[in-house]
């Protein structure tokens, strides 16, 4: 599985410091914080993620060798691409994961 979402620590760390980010690809809001809001609760999302957390997550829901990976690259082969995912490159951090057929208790997931 290869998840893409938005790069939340790319939004912080220009809300924080450098704004040049926000600027390009949120021009025109009054405040920065304006500018985040609009990540974080328009175009359906529900939360926010970074690398480490989303890694994390999917390790403790027992997916294996869960890893930051580069945009349309991961370990994993033959995984299409979802549409329009192409414009979202300079905003998104994927992460790429597998399940093994078992979980953790010895249960298939399909039982």
């Amino acid at each position: 599985m290869r998840v893409s979402v938005p790069d939340f620590r790319k939004y912080a760390e220009s809300y924080l410091g450098d704004p040049s980010f926000l600027e390009e690809l949120r021009p025109g809001r009054p405040t920065r914080r304006l500018a985040v809001d609009e990540v974080i609760h328009r175009h359906g999302h529900r939360s926010v993620w970074d690398a480490p957390t989303m890694v994390s997550a999917l390790a403790a829901a027992d997916f294996v060798d869960p890893q930051e990976s580069a945009f349309h690259r991961s370990k994993l082969p033959n995984i299409p691409d979802a549409p329009c995912v192409h414009r979202k490159a300079a905003t998104s951090r994927p992460v790429a994961a597998r399940r093994d057929a078992q979980t953790c208790d010895g249960r298939s997931p399909l039982a």
